[in-house]
């Protein structure tokens, strides 16, 4: 399938640039600390919660990491849409990959147990 270039041939604004790139950075920067401050409590063996408990809040971090990483690659998205150049927004795309990474779903280490 092709790239359906912009039609516009202008390129984007800097302002706009600019605060796509920090959106993107923010939105990265959530999902680490998600994935691992929040994610990384849950699945640490001495936490003394309910399985199904620990499981279901898995879930929801799980989604709220995935969530941020796509909006990294969308924000790339919407800069490649106003104009801007194939480099200009690989960085986007090469951060989501690199959080979807970071993001895979892990089970707690003793399922069995809490």
């Amino acid at each position: 399938m092709a790239e359906v270039a912009p039609q516009l041939e202008s390129r984007p604004l800097g302002s706009v640039k600019t605060s796509l790139t920090v959106l993107a950075a923010l939105s990265g920067l959530v999902a680490l600390y998600v994935r691992f401050n929040k994610i990384g409590a849950l699945l640490s063996p001495d936490v003394p919660t309910d399985t199904l408990k620990r499981l279901v809040k898995l879930r929801q971090y799980y989604t709220v990491c995935y969530v941020l990483s796509e909006c990294t690659a969308l924000f790339g998205v919407a800069l490649r849409y106003q104009g801007a150049s194939v480099r200009e927004v690989i960085p986007f795309f090469l951060g989501a990959l690199i959080l979807f990474g970071l993001c895979y779903p892990r089970l707690p280490s003793d399922p069995g147990s809490g």
